[in-house]
């Protein structure tokens, strides 16, 4: 859990490594996508990356206290990303090769099912599941679409739906 973690090192690749992401302070809404420390703190308390830049998550107080409370340093990158986590006093180490949802290698690719969920969570505040869901059905299949209006019409939508 969250609250038995005391380290975190990571060892994240070299654009991860600049001044934005190390000397980033949090002084801006435009700031929060940029923090290593912020994003590993939501991920350690299971917030969905759709949900990571939400007002209530950034204020949220466990997110601020795991920030402060963590001890984090990002060593220089590797040809792989291993990261190392300190909790009740044994380290987990973990090597990630290629970041899910790359290209290649082949077997690192999202599914189609994974990326109609991440779609319909990344929608989920505007458009109802239902929708998205058809929204996803239908650009799944694009070659069988008779008028690519058909798709304009169903992503088009007002605050009221």
């Amino acid at each position: 859990t969250p609250e038995q973690i005391d380290e975190i090192k990571a060892y994240p690749p070299s654009i991860a490594q600049s001044r934005m992401w190390r000397e980033n302070t949090l002084r801006s809404p435009d700031d929060y996508p940029f923090n290593l420390l912020y994003l590993l703190s939501c991920a350690a308390y299971q917030i969905r990356p759709a949900h990571w830049h939400d007002v209530d998550v950034k204020q949220d107080p466990r997110i601020k206290a795991f920030m402060q409370r963590i001890k984090f340093s990002v060593m220089p990158g590797e040809a792989e990303s291993p990261i190392e986590v300190v909790a009740k006093g044994k380290d987990f180490r973990a090597v990630v090769p290629h970041v899910k949802g790359s290209w290649t290698p082949e077997e690192v690719r999202m599914t189609d099912k994974e990326l109609v969920n991440k779609f319909t969570d990344n929608v989920s505040r505007v458009l109802h599941r239902d929708k998205a869901n058809q929204i996803a059905e239908v650009t799944l299949k694009l070659e069988d679409l008779e008028n690519m209006a058909q798709l304009m019409e169903m992503l088009s939508f007002s605050q009221s739906e």
